[in-house]
């Protein structure tokens, strides 16, 4: 019993580690693994990309450590996925 315990414990904590994040939009998602759109030194023009393992794909824990983008210019329409970020 201690061990399906401990478990679903570890099970419940690493859920969010390494999901994709769908986007609805495809410019969105575009422009956060193609562009350089994280300002990175606060003078708000971008450094890097989201894309921090270069998978191709944004999951939780790169838009976690994002705290400044820049998306100006990006023709995006669709920013609801825009939650998972900590701007």
């Amino acid at each position: 019993m201690r061990s399906v315990f401990v478990l679903s414990l570890m099970v419940f904590c690493f859920a969010g580690f390494g999901q994709i994040i769908n986007f609805s939009d495809p410019k969105f998602k575009n422009a956060l693994v193609n562009t350089k759109c994280v300002d990175t030194n606060g003078d708000n023009i971008g450094d890097v990309d989201v894309d921090i393992n270069n998978d191709g794909e944004i999951d939780l824990n790169e838009a976690l450590n994002i705290t400044n983008l820049n998306l100006r210019n990006q023709n995006i329409s669709k920013l609801m996925k825009l939650i998972y970020f900590k701007i």
